[in-house]
C-alpha cells in the first residue's frame, strides 16, 4: 500500500531540499486519526488504533513555486512533523505543505503537509522514509481555501473529497509495498501559544496566572491576550503586565512598557488576583495576538 508523494495526478515535493528560512509567524498543529491500514511491523498497531501527531509552519515562509491554483513552501527545521501510535514515536524535521486553491480538477482547495527525509520510528532512521497527511474538497467544493497561501486553521470537516484524498500515512520508502500505516484525519486543530490558570483560591478571591509562549524563530516584542469570564470579576494586585477591564467581565493585557521581547521559544508570564462576585470566575474565551497572528482557545 503506496500513501507517497502523489494523489489524483498532483506532484508533491515530500522532501525537504530548498526553502526560506523561519520567520516569527510560527503555527503549530495537533491531528487525531484513526489506523485503516498496517502491515503490523510496529507492535500493537492494529485497523482501529489511535494516531496523533503533530506539526509546524511558518506563514513567513516564501513559496518554492506558486503556479496561481498551486503552491509549495518548504519550511526548514526546528519545523518538524511528528506522530504517536501504540507508544510508537515517529518524527521528520522538516515541513513541506503544498496547497492549492480553485484548482478545478477532481479536487478544488486542499492541502497536502509532509515531514522532511529521513524519517525516525522509535530511534531507527528511514532515509527515504515519509510521513504526512493530505485534506482536499471535491470538485465545485470552493471556498473551504481562499488563496494557496500556507492556511491558518485547517477544519477537516470542510474538507469532503473523501477517504480517497483525504487520508495520512506512514512510508518506510516510495516503493509500492512501502506502507507501514495508513489513517484517516478526524482532526486538525491549531495551537494557541497561551494558557490560563487558577493556581490558589482563599475565600472570596482567587490567583491566577496566564503565560504567552513565542513559537517563533525570532524575538516578539508586542502582544495582547483578550480574555473573559462568564461570572462578574475585579481583578488587583496585578503583576508583569498592564490589564486594561471593560465592565466586569472582558479584560485586555499588554506588556509593560519597556518589557524586554519574547525570545524564540521563550515565554512571559503574568498573574493577578481576582475578587469573586458570583463564584469562581469560569473562562469563557481567550485570544492571543502576537506576531501579526492572532488565535483563541478553544
Amino acid at each position: 500500500m503506496n500513501h507517497r508523494n502523489t494523489v489524483f495526478g498532483l506532484a508533491l515535493v515530500g522532501s525537504i531540499a530548498l526553502g526560506a528560512a523561519a520567520h516569527a509567524a510560527t503555527l503549530r498543529f495537533v491531528y487525531k486519526g484513526t489506523v485503516i491500514y498496517t502491515d503490523h511491523s510496529l507492535s500493537g498497531v492494529e485497523v482501529g488504533t489511535v494516531f496523533t501527531g503533530t506539526f509546524s509552519y511558518d506563514t513567513a515562509t516564501v513559496a518554492d513555486y506558486d503556479f496561481g491554483s498551486s503552491a509549495n513552501y518548504t519550511n526548514l527545521a526546528p519545523h518538524q512533523f511528528t506522530a504517536t501510535v501504540a507508544g510508537h514515536q515517529i518524527s521528520s524535521n522538516g515541513v513541506s505543505t503544498y496547497v492549492v486553491d480553485n484548482f478545478g480538477g477532481n479536487v478544488e482547495d486542499g492541502v497536502t503537509i509532509s515531514g522532511g527525509y529521513p524519517m525516525s520510528v522509535d530511534g531507527g532512521v528511514f532515509e527515504n522514509g515519509s510521513l504526512g497527511l493530505t485534506v482536499y474538497s471535491g470538485p465545485g467544493q470552493t471556498g473551504v481555501l481562499t488563496s494557496t497561501a500556507q492556511p491558518l486553521n485547517l477544519d477537516v470537516k470542510a474538507f469532503n473529497a473523501g477517504n480517497t484524498l483525504n487520508y495520512g500515512w506512514v512510508q518506510r520508502d516510495g516503493g509500492q509495498t512501502g506502507g507501514i500505516i495508513g489513517f484517516t484525519i478526524d482532526n486538525i486543530a491549531r495551537v494557541c501559544p497561551v494558557s490560563h490558570e487558577v493556581v490558589s483560591t482563599q475565600g472570596g478571591t482567587f490567583n491566577a496566572t496566564v503565560t504567552v509562549t513565542n513559537q517563533g524563530a525570532q524575538p516578539v516584542s508586542g502582544w495582547s491576550v483578550q480574555w473573559t469570564y462568564k461570572s462578574a470579576t475585579i481583578l488587583a494586585k496585578i503583576k508583569n503586565a498592564t490589564i486594561a477591564q471593560s465592565g466586569f467581565k472582558n479584560f485586555t493585557a499588554f506588556p509593560l512598557p519597556g518589557s524586554k521581547a519574547i525570545a524564540p521559544n521563550g515565554s512571559v508570564t503574568f498573574s493577578f488576583m481576582g475578587t469573586k462576585i458570583s463564584g469562581l470566575p469560569v473562562l469563557s474565551g481567550m485570544t492571543l495576538k502576537m506576531g501579526g497572528q492572532s488565535c483563541t482557545l478553544p
